[in-house]
């Protein structure tokens, strides 16, 4: 039938009417489900195991086919939570190896842990595994021990994996070797120096330490790779700049690292507002003594603060770091305060950081901030893992006009327990004049599920009433299917099958098939074949009709 469908030029009705005069299921919902897969539509299918999985493991062999889909699907559509929820509660590590390496390389960094029990219930039934999923069995598992510090550990495991010729993650090799700079820690660890690149960062460390390199080369490198936005190095890697600033004794170069620590997401252990404060202190008295500031005036001090050039403007914050506490009056020290702050703009995450070593209110400092710059520092709060800060900086601050940024906005506030501030930033979004008439769709599937999972249907109805009636009458394709997805989710079949056939004219064979499985499954969902039109009457609703009285009139 399919392929007289494609050669259609009113395909999407075709197939539709199809369905409606015919609703009964194929009898392999199976292999619906694969082919959805892989035809990367995973939501679909966690929809269609919700449906047909049986509901317990001993009744039907038809259960494991069902969980290895779904796992399958949590993995492609990267839904950590769910599936490490899954692979923690019970003995599933071994239906899907490849779902279970994901899940436990995706917690390596926060739940070490977690990630070596899940390698280990693998590797005790290596039988069971390919050889590409055994060898990765085991690099993760050394890393792991890297990131649980258990080096000397980790070097014996790698030493047997050189054994059987099982190389290490480039990255594994690469903490190894710092830690063995930055720690002292076993010799051993220098043997994988040749095997990086011979540009990075812990090469070069190596290659200086031992006196195959210039201090130039390693501070030029240093620099370059502090400057690499996307460079989030972890363990001991982290601290190895730190580490090459103290060799090099070097102020400019201290508090460039200084500045750059207290930027990452994570920081290095010890790094805070109250030690980069004292880092800076030193500085600032050391570059004092430089220009013989023996006067303990305080306008001799601003004076000389304030006229560093471009190429030592770096000094001007350290030298205000020790008016800070040592100023004669209180108004200098304010006043050094908010210009010690304003020389560091360039860094909000910085900035942020220090404001209570600096006893300044953040909602008083907030206040005065550009809404750009609260929007970047709210998502690198996220980004570092503090949702609850990432909502106190975004309040008040409008949507975004990236679509990105809005959908990153709704995860942090979900993440950080605010659901309802959630929902009413999808209802924003969906009257955004300068928003794409189909962008909230992914954001207020998410909402959408967080109240589910809670047992809030009818809050849930009572949201997708409201943003439908709110949201623009005319929508993409993949629009048209992303609203299917929701209504799915919202228990609203009727809308499911009329938003099913808007997306089955689009010319994504993609599209088309999770389209047609969406209007199957409503389908049945509504008991009976219901003609197109017949559920338009049913639920279109006279223009200037309220949300609230369409939830009453459906109610009743």
């Amino acid at each position: 039938m399919m392929s007289n469908v494609n050669a259609a030029t009113r395909l999407g009705a075709l197939v539709i009417c199809s369905v409606l005069v015919c609703p009964t299921l194929s009898a392999d919902e199976l292999s619906d489900a694969q082919r959805l897969l892989q035809q990367g539509m995973p939501d679909s299918v966690i929809m269609l195991a919700d449906q047909y999985q049986p509901a317990k493991r001993s009744e039907d062999p038809a259960w494991t086919t069902w969980e290895q889909l779904r796992l399958n699907a949590m993995m492609s559509g990267k839904r950590d939570l769910a599936l490490q929820k899954i692979l923690a509660a019970g003995d599933e590590a071994l239906l899907s190896p490849d779902a279970t390496l994901y899940s436990a390389e995706q917690q390596l960094e926060k739940s070490p842990e977690a990630a070596q029990q899940l390698l280990s219930t693998l590797l005790a039934s290596e039988s069971q595994l390919g050889k590409p999923q055994w060898q990765r069995a085991n690099q993760l598992l050394v890393q792991s021990l890297v990131n649980l510090g258990l080096i000397d550990d980790a070097l014996k495991e790698a030493a047997r994996l050189q054994q059987i010729k099982v190389p290490l993650l480039e990255k594994t090799q690469a903490q190894l070797l710092a830690s063995a700079l930055v720690m002292g820690g076993s010799d051993e660890a220098i043997r994988y120096a040749t095997n990086l690149k011979p540009d990075s960062l812990e090469r070069l460390a190596y290659q200086w330490k031992s006196g195959k390199s210039d201090d130039a080369v390693l501070k030029a490198a240093l620099i370059k790779q502090m400057s690499v936005n996307e460079w989030r190095p972890d363990g001991a890697v982290a601290r190895l700049p730190l580490w090459l600033a103290e060799q090099f004794h070097h102020d400019a170069l201290s508090y460039q690292v200084g500045v750059w620590a207290l930027s990452q997401p994570n920081p290095p252990a010890g790094i805070d507002g109250p030690a980069f404060l004292k880092q800076l202190k030193a500085l600032g008295e050391r570059a004092a003594n430089r220009a013989q500031l023996l006067s303990g005036d305080d306008e001799s001090w601003w004076q000389v603060q304030a006229s560093q050039p471009a190429e030592t403007r770096w000094q001007s914050t350290a030298l205000l770091a020790v008016l800070l506490t040592d100023a004669q009056t209180p108004e200098m020290q304010q006043k050094a305060r908010e210009a010690m702050l304003e020389s560091l703009s360039a860094t909000p995450l910085v900035q942020w950081r220090l404001l209570p070593a600096l006893g300044i209110a953040p909602q008083t400092w907030l206040s005065a901030q550009p809404q750009d710059q609260r929007q970047q520092l709210a998502l690198m709060l996220g980004d570092a893992g503090l949702p609850q800060e990432a909502l106190a900086v975004w309040q008040g601050v409008p949507l975004s006009s990236a679509a990105n940024i809005n959908l990153t906005r709704v995860k942090i506030t979900l993440a950080a327990g605010s659901p309802t501030e959630a929902a009413g930033l999808i209802s924003r979004w969906v009257v955004a004049k300068d928003a794409a008439a189909d962008d909230w769709l992914p954001g207020a599937r998410l909402v959408a599920k967080w109240w589910l999972k809670q047992g809030s249907a009818e809050m849930v109805d009572d949201m997708w009433q409201h943003w439908r009636s709110q949201a623009p009458a005319a929508l993409s394709d993949t629009g048209w299917l992303e609203r299917a997805r929701l209504g799915a989710l919202c228990n609203a079949w009727r809308w499911v099958v009329l938003d099913s056939i808007k997306a089955q004219g689009s010319g994504n064979a993609a599209i088309r098939s999770e389209a047609l499985q969406l209007a199957r499954l409503a389908l049945e969902k509504l008991g009976s074949p219901v003609d197109p039109e017949v559920i338009q009457k049913q639920i279109t609703v006279p223009a200037g009709q309220t949300a609230a009285k369409k939830g009453k009139a459906k109610k009743s």
